[in-house]
């Protein structure tokens, strides 16, 4: 474990955070990609909310691709084991 520091958006001071060093390439990459260019974009289009509402609401949105991405798995999940039902009862069905 390693510790890092990252300046996300306009916050005073970089966050430091204790990662896995096979972590910290995907970690800024969040940080930079995500985060940052979210709350610059956000900053110039909703001018007038304030940085603490611009992070409040990227979080969420985060927060909601995660949500998606979590019910995404599971349909997958679903499918496939339907999928594998079928082909059982296809196998066992052609083996009598």
């Amino acid at each position: 474990m390693e510790i890092i520091k990252i300046q996300i958006a306009d916050l005073s001071r970089p966050l430091e955070f204790q990662v896995k060093s096979e972590e910290e390439k995907a970690i800024y990459h969040a940080a930079m990609n995500d985060v940052n260019q979210l709350f610059d974009a956000w900053s110039q289009k909703y001018n007038r909310m304030s940085a603490k509402d611009i992070i409040a609401t990227i979080a969420l949105r985060l927060a909601y691709a995660n949500v998606e991405h979590n019910m995404s798995e599971k349909r997958r999940t679903a499918t496939l084991d339907e999928i594998e039902k079928n082909i059982d009862s296809i196998l066992l069905f052609d083996n009598k």
